[in-house]
This record gives structure tokens, sequence and C-alpha cells, in this order.
């Protein structure tokens, strides 16, 4: 597996936990807003040709074969952006700033993306996205809020998955682990 298609997943991770996220603050139908800080976004995907979760293992895989330098050098760019890729779940880290998080904005962390808000019932609304980056990616997401510091999103994606078009489920979990972000940096920025 090449770099880029690792660069491709962590995208794929990235874009898919950012939209969720900047759903969530766009909904507020309470008027509520979320928490500024870390928050930790677990992501599931289920492609349907297998070919995203094939590569996931693929990527895991090269990464442990890599000499000692290199896969410190590679897990640390990781690690700096936030991201772990694990078994059936992966998981991402954002930091939102306390600016953002009351003027409910989230800004994109890469590309071009643009959202509509389709409908918003109670605590849930659902979203349109379409982002012009590399990999493309757009597609539909319902989001459910537990709290300001807690969330639950269902996504379809189409992108491109190992140089093929690709449909993605995406499952989602949003928490807030607390006001400090360490060396996260903040979204946008």
């Amino acid at each position: 597996m090449e770099v880029c298609d690792l660069k491709t997943l962590t995208f794929i991770l990235a874009a898919c936990c950012l939209q969720a996220a900047h759903a969530q603050t766009a909904a507020a139908p309470t008027g509520a807003k979320i928490e500024p800080g870390l928050w930790e976004i677990n992501i599931a995907l289920k492609s349907q040709s297998g070919k995203a979760e094939a590569a996931m293992k693929q990527a895991r895989a090269q990464i442990s074969m890599l000499p000692p330098e290199q896969r410190k050098a590679v897990e640390e760019m990781m690690a700096a952006q936030g991201v772990r890729l694990g078994d059936g779940t992966s998981s991402v880290k954002a930091c939102i700033s306390k600016e953002d998080a009351e003027r409910g904005e989230i800004p994109q962390q890469a590309g071009d993306c643009a959202q509509q808000v389709l409908e918003r019932n109670g605590n849930s609304m659902k979203v349109k996205f379409s982002c012009s980056t590399s990999p493309p990616a757009s597609g539909e997401a319902v989001v459910n809020f537990q709290s300001t510091t807690a969330y639950t999103s269902q996504a379809v994606v189409d992108t491109v998955v190992v140089g093929q078009p690709e449909r993605v489920n995406v499952d989602q979990t949003g928490r807030w682990l607390g006001a400090e972000c360490g060396s996260v940096k903040a979204l946008g920025r």
C-alpha cells in the first residue's frame, strides 16, 4: 500500500467526523452550543465492496512492517493529526476553539466542503455535504444529540477508495474529553 492510500483513508476518517461535528454545532435546535475543547470521534466504516475495510487492515499491516524509525514517523504523524486506526473502530481527535463553539461553528479542516441542513427534528438533524477534496466526498448524515458533550451520527458517504468509487456507511460517536486540547490544534488553524 502506498502512503497516499494511507492519507486517503486518514482523510476519509477526518472528513466524515468533521462533517458530523460541524453538523452538530449547526443543529443546536434548543439554542445549546457544544463544549469547546478536545473531542474524540469514534468511527466505524462499512463499505459496499469491503475495500475500505480491507484498505484499513492493509494500512495497519503495512505500518507494523515498516522499519522502526519509519513506523515511528508514520505513527507520530497520525497521532499529531489525532488519528488512530483500529480493527473495527478508528478515532480522530479534534480541538474546537471557544470562539468557534460560541458561534456554533466548526471550521473545515481540509479542503472545500459545503453543507446543507435538510431537516431538524427535536434533538436530531439531517444534513447533506459535499467536499471537493482529493479524494472527493459527498453524502448525507443523521446526527442525534445526547447533550452538549455527546452525539451519535450515521452517514452514507460517496468517495473514492484505492482509486475506485465507493459508498461507505459511517457510524460515529462523539464525546467531549475536556477543555484543554493539549497538542491537538484547533480546527481550521
